[in-house]
């Protein structure tokens, strides 16, 4: 693990903070719907990691040496404790994703700047050792379908 990994892991504070500030700022409602469309994958998400905990599949954990994964690096080893989906990864994949439905003129940038901050974060968590690649994976799709089939349903 280094200090990049460490960084980019913890950047999900900025992903988690920023719908909030520019919401505050700009009284833009639209902002809001980012947060609910942010925030509902990441509940699927949870739930998921607590059914997960009674099942005995190999894949659904953490891999071995797991150890300070949660948001600010301090929750101790986790090694074989619950890591499918990425929790960092469909938190930071449904924010660009919302914004990137919610903000056509934002869709440029959430194309660009997505990919390499997403595939930062990716492999981030996997030098850390907190997720595998497929949880990685499948936190990316959670975090992008979620939003993508709320937008459809509700605007």
């Amino acid at each position: 693990m280094s200090l990049f990994d460490e960084i980019i892991s913890q950047s999900l504070l900025i992903v988690v903070t920023l719908p909030f500030i520019m919401w505050i700022t700009t009284k833009d409602i639209k902002w809001f719907y980012v947060i609910l469309l942010s925030y509902i994958p990441l509940q699927i998400h949870s739930i998921i990691k607590l059914y997960s905990r009674n099942l005995s599949y190999e894949f659904l954990k953490r891999p071995p040496g797991a150890a300070n994964c949660d948001m600010f690096s301090r929750n101790g080893n986790q090694e074989g404790k619950p890591g499918f989906p990425s929790g960092h990864m469909t938190s930071t994949v449904a924010f660009i994703t919302s914004v990137y439905l919610l903000f056509p003129e934002y869709r440029y940038l959430c194309i660009n700047f997505g990919i390499i901050f997403s595939g930062l974060m990716a492999l981030s968590r996997v030098n850390k050792k907190c997720h595998t690649p497929l949880q990685t994976y499948a936190g990316t799709v959670l975090g992008i379908i979620v939003p993508y089939l709320l937008h459809k349903m509700f605007f």
